[in-house]
């Protein structure tokens, strides 16, 4: 057991020798030019850059290097320092420093400051120089040196990295506009066992743009990454310029992001984001609002492929200036990322949710944007907070996609929509339903066999929407044959109980999409109704009214006209009401209003308002032979030829179902003069003198003289002066 003891002891003592050794020699061995010299050497051979320092400082326990001041050079002469630090920690292995190694068990960096650059190429990072021929033959890091008797070999070991409060600052030059990013306050590990070996990597500090991001993974200095990023309240405005130059964003994005891969061209990208209040703006597109996005996808930088899903239903997002959606209203799109044409993505297996909309199909490109979509039969009530053009005409009723087609770039819409008993309502009260299709051609939409109803009536329909990009008109046709008058006014127009009868309408109409439809129609209406009924109508009913009511000389034919012979024919039942339409700026002209009734006929010509059917016209009531020898014998004139009389009408006013006549006063004087006989020319004779004054009796005989001529009152009457007229055997003139 003797030699046991002494075997320890003999170890003790080498022991307490090492120490002594290391206290005497350690210090001035570290300060020498020669340890500088051979760290600097092997920095640049492993890195290629050139470290520098002001001082080392010594620690015996544990054994230790503080260097201050330490800087590790740019690529270039010139550049600003790759790295810079107020101090940097050394904890060094005494056993292997005696051995000629320098081993770093741990790396303390205090207060430093990291630069990086990316480009085309991607992350610029240090890397070991190519060795030349004359260097061939040097040790590679952690060998021994051959000894050459000139002094004593180190080689260098780093085993771990810690960082406090550090700034990590990379240039993105591969982007346009470049984007800056700097990470400050940065905290973290590096461990690693040799620099070929992936480096352990947890670090966590704060954007000087705002939010926290934290690194866990491991990373190589050939640029090999294995890290997940976790994002917390990150804003994304830097984020801008890689979406393309006229992108803008705002809002914070939460959650983590795993990259896999060459920091330059990345194997695989997986991401799990939620954003809060993002705003999105680019071209004529706009999101904003909370949303959610996954993503798996490999080659991300490259040729990328693989799936992502994105939510945006609390988002408010627009397209152009013919779709908005509001927040709340679901959105969702999902899909298979693709190379597409020319290097450019596509997306395949496309899943798109808005509203009660689920369509599949694929998109080509997403700049210019390209899509195709399908979809079933989707109820379209409510679409019109989404759709602004669909806000006029609160839409309701069904519609599917068949093959839609879409392209920005030079804005196109081909494929089919079909539809399934749509209803449109222009006007409060009215209803429009359509059925069959409507096919994209371009910036134009045309109708295939559709059809338009409206209360019951079914009518042919052509359809067409041009300019749909930009400001959209659309122009109809519409035929009709022996419809109901009455149900296709309340329908169309909302005026119910206006008329009735079989129509016959050839209607060609046209106006801009949005607004109010009638106030910028154009086209031409060509319409009849035989044997029908215009609602509480009676224009000779109005016209002997107004006669009785038109100045002190006209007879007041109360009586007369509403005697029992004359009430058959105040109905408001007509023959024919005819006319042609020319409409602009939503109000319809006419040369050649007919309405024909029993007795008499009224043509009429003016405007006519297709919002409220207001009249603004003037014509004339033609009276035919039956209805003139009726109005004889009320007034009891004696000797009378019935014939066909016409009477001007000055204005025609109110509306189609409220017509209001006026009448010039001469008018009404020579139309009661005209059924004139001898006792009646008393009662004129006593009206004129009373109005007029004495004397003013001789004016009404001679008058009554040249009235009956020009009136056809059937024989010429004596007058003092001038002498008597010849009796007149023309037809009656028209008008005053």
């Amino acid at each position: 057991m003797k030699w046991l003891l002494r075997i320890a002891l003999l170890a003790l003592a080498l022991l307490a020798i090492a120490g002594i050794a290391a206290v005497l020699v350690l210090p001035r061995l570290v300060e020498s030019d020669e340890v500088r010299s051979r760290i600097q050497r092997a920095a640049r051979d492993a890195t290629g850059r050139t470290l520098a320092y002001d001082r080392l400082e010594f620690g015996l326990f544990p054994p230790s290097l503080r260097v201050l001041g330490a800087s590790v050079s740019g690529a270039a002469p010139g550049d600003q320092a790759l790295l810079e630090a107020q101090a940097v920690s050394l904890r060094v292995e005494l056993l292997p420093l005696l051995a000629g190694a320098v081993v770093i068990d741990s790396l303390v960096i205090d207060a430093a400051t990291l630069r990086l650059e990316r480009g085309p190429a991607g992350i610029v990072l240090p890397r070991p120089p190519e060795p030349s021929a004359s260097e061939s033959s040097r040790p590679a890091p952690g060998k021994p040196a051959p000894e050459d008797g000139s002094g004593p070999s180190f080689t260098l070991g780093v085993r771990s990295v810690e960082l406090r409060d550090a700034t990590l600052r990379l240039a993105d030059r591969a982007v346009r506009p470049a984007v800056d990013w700097q990470l400050e306050d940065l905290d973290g590990t590096a461990r690693g066992t040799s620099l070929s070996d992936p480096i352990a990597i947890d670090l966590g500090g704060r954007l000087a743009s705002g939010g926290e991001l934290r690194a866990e993974g491991s990373v190589t200095t050939a640029g090999e990454l294995d890290l997940t990023l976790v994002l917390d309240a990150l804003q994304v405005a830097p984020f801008a310029p890689y979406l393309g130059s006229d992108a803008q964003m705002s809002g914070a994005l939460s959650g983590e992001v795993k990259l896999r891969g060459p920091a330059a061209a990345l194997d695989s990208l997986v991401a799990d984001l939620s954003g809060r209040d993002v705003r999105f703006r680019q071209g004529d597109s706009a999101l904003a609002g909370d949303l959610t996005l996954r993503a798996d996808v490999a080659t991300p930088t490259g040729a990328a492929a693989g799936s992502f899903e994105v939510d945006a239903t609390p988002a408010s997002l627009a397209v152009g200036g013919g779709f908005t959606k509001p927040p709340g209203v679901p959105a969702r799109v999902t899909g298979r990322i693709v190379p597409g044409a020319d290097g450019a993505l596509a997306i395949d297996d496309v899943r798109l949710v808005i509203r009660n909309l689920e369509a599949t199909g694929r998109v080509s490109s997403l700049s210019p944007f390209g899509a195709e979509l399908s979809a079933p039969a989707f109820e379209l009530a409510g679409w019109e907070a989404l759709v602004p053009a669909l806000a006029e005409l609160h839409p309701a009723g069904r519609i599917g996609l068949e093959g839609l087609r879409f392209t920005s770039a030079k804005p196109d819409l081909r494929g089919r929509v079909q539809l399934d008993g749509v209803v449109v309502r222009p006007r409060e009260g009215a209803q429009i339903t359509l059925r069959g299709a409507i096919v994209g051609e371009g910036a134009t939409l045309r109708s295939v066999g559709t059809t338009l109803e409206t209360a019951g009536q079914v009518s042919d329909l052509d359809l067409r929407v041009t300019d749909l990009f930009a400001a959209p008109r659309y122009r109809v046709k519409l035929n009709a044959r022996e419809a109901d008058s009455n149900q296709l006014l309340t329908g169309l127009l909302a005026k119910p109980d206006t008329l009735y009868g079989p129509l016959m309408l050839d209607l060609s109409l046209g106006g801009a999409l949005a607004g109010d439809p009638l106030s910028s129609l154009s086209g031409s209406v060509d319409f009849g109704v035989e044997q029908g009924r215009l609602v509480g109508v009676s224009l000779l009913r109005l016209l002997f009214d107004r006669l009785g009511a038109v100045g002190s000389l006209a007879v007041n034919l109360g009586k007369a006209f509403g005697g029992r012979d004359l009430q058959r024919f105040y109905g408001d039942e007509f023959e024919l009401l005819r006319g042609a339409l020319q409409v602009r700026d939503g109000v319809a002209r006419t040369d050649d209003l007919t309405l024909r009734y029993r007795g008499y006929a009224v043509r009429l010509k003016g405007t006519l308002g297709l919002a409220d059917l207001a009249l603004d016209m003037s014509g004339e009531l033609t009276i035919r032979p039956e209805l003139d020898a009726v109005i004889a014998r009320g007034l009891a004139t004696s000797d009378y030829q019935p014939r066909e009389r016409v009477v001007p009408l000055a204005r025609v006013g109110g509306s189609l179902g409220d017509p209001r006549l006026s009448i010039d006063p001469v008018v009404a004087t020579r139309f009661a003069g005209a059924y004139a006989g001898d006792a009646y020319a008393g009662k004129l004779r006593e009206k004129a003198e009373k109005e007029l004054g004495a004397g003013a009796g001789d004016l009404v005989d001679q008058g009554l003289g040249v009235l009956e001529g020009i009136l056809g009152g059937g024989r010429s009457r004596p007058s003092p002066s001038p002498p008597p007229a010849p009796e007149q055997k023309t037809e009656p003139a028209a008008g005053p």
